[in-house]
């Protein structure tokens, strides 16, 4: 059914609203059921997991033409859960796609050592949002990109559980790149 035109904002407008109460929604349950249960830990390959992540990102970069550079070891064994490992790559891959802007770039890495680094050519973070935008519900962002400002806390409680630090450093000459630095098996 087609909206009368003097309607059509209004309907975009209810429609955007929706989408960000339902992507809000939806983080809240996966961070309540996450912290609820033990998170199982099995053996995995990170790389593999994480081509097999990005797979879902390259219609995205071809869309707003970001050229993606990927440097990944054949292979960086770790011990963690799978799914919860695929989260955290998902939520931290999205945000370098959603605020690196067309014909930017982002350029994702996985050394042998377990140093997985994102970064992009976005607007990057002040220094001070840098230590805020791991908090539940905090959004650093200006550029009217949506959210619900959980996606960072989740990846970060997931961190926690594992035992992983994540980093978040100026990307010059702008931008930002997120490092985590995994445990890997010898």
């Amino acid at each position: 059914m087609q909206a009368h035109p003097e309607y059509k904002d209004g309907f975009e407008n209810l429609e955007a609203s929706i989408d960000r109460a339902t992507h809000m929604i939806t983080q809240l349950l996966l961070l309540a059921r996450l912290q609820n249960e033990k998170l199982p830990q099995e053996e995995i390959d990170l790389s593999t997991l994480l081509r097999k992540t990005l797979e879902d990102f390259t219609a995205i970069a071809q869309s707003k033409g970001i050229t993606l550079h990927l440097d990944i070891s054949k292979t960086c064994m770790t011990t963690a859960n799978p799914n919860a490992t695929i989260i955290v790559l998902r939520n931290l891959i999205d945000n370098a796609f959603k605020y690196t802007p067309a014909n930017g770039q982002v350029n994702i890495s996985l050394s042998a050592n377990g140093i997985m680094d994102i970064s992009d050519t976005g607007p990057g973070l002040s220094d001070n949002d840098k230590k805020r935008v791991f908090e539940r519900f905090v959004r650093a962002d200006k550029s009217g990109q949506t959210g619900s400002g959980l996606g960072l806390s989740i990846s970060r409680w997931i961190a926690e559980q594992h035992d992983l630090k994540i980093t978040l450093h100026d990307n010059k000459p702008h931008g930002l790149t997120v490092r985590i630095e995994w445990k890997i098996l010898t």
